[in-house]
């Protein structure tokens, strides 16, 4: 599980990166328009990585406690 949300998390961080250029892009030739509207996808994406910051947080405290509970060493 924490293998996937980190994955995750590098994607959504990926798609962040992205939008903020396409914001700034629009911006720049004057289309602001469409730059607010990349705006409030960047708000959503935002919203999702804050969200598998705290899931991969929690799986990551999870395993270790699993691990911990089996006597094994935690990464």
């Amino acid at each position: 599980m924490p293998e996937q949300a980190a994955k995750n998390l590098r994607v959504t961080e990926e798609l962040i990166a992205c939008q903020i250029a396409r914001v700034r892009s629009s911006e720049a030739a004057g289309r602001f328009d469409e730059a607010r509207l990349a705006r409030e996808i960047l708000g959503v994406i935002t919203e999702t990585r804050d969200a598998l910051r705290l899931r991969l947080a929690v799986a990551r405290k999870v395993k270790a406690t699993a691990a911990k509970a089996r006597g094994e060493e935690s990464e």
